[in-house]
């Protein structure tokens, strides 16, 4: 069985993070933006954090944290420090994680 990641935070460090662990396991990134989830999905860049780098075209993002962290073995928290309690305490995020799942903190900042 193929492993399961969610990066929650699509930000320059949380895309970055999010591109190495797709190139291992099945991996979902979050962004709060729906328009940057819509650019990830169909152009498969992030001009306003990553620009000139072209994503993996299977690395999908969505703009629903429930979405992101459903049914996943990894929860992989890369947004600014600034931003991570906010993040982890989302009652969507905290009532969406399988309790199987583990959760990493990757903050920078």
């Amino acid at each position: 069985m193929r492993l399961k990641i969610a990066v929650l935070g699509a930000g320059s460090w949380g895309t970055t993070v999010a591109t190495l662990a797709s190139h291992n396991a099945s991996t979902i990134l979050w962004a709060r933006r729906p328009d940057l989830t819509d650019e990830i999905n169909r152009d498969h860049t992030n001009h306003a954090y990553l620009p000139g780098f072209t994503l993996p075209p299977d690395l999908p993002a969505t703009a629903s944290i429930e979405e992101a962290v459903r049914d996943v073995d990894v929860v992989i928290i890369g947004v600014p420090s600034h931003g991570f309690r906010q993040v982890l305490e989302d009652p969507r995020c905290r009532s969406s994680v399988s309790p199987r799942g583990s959760r990493k903190a990757a903050t920078s900042g």
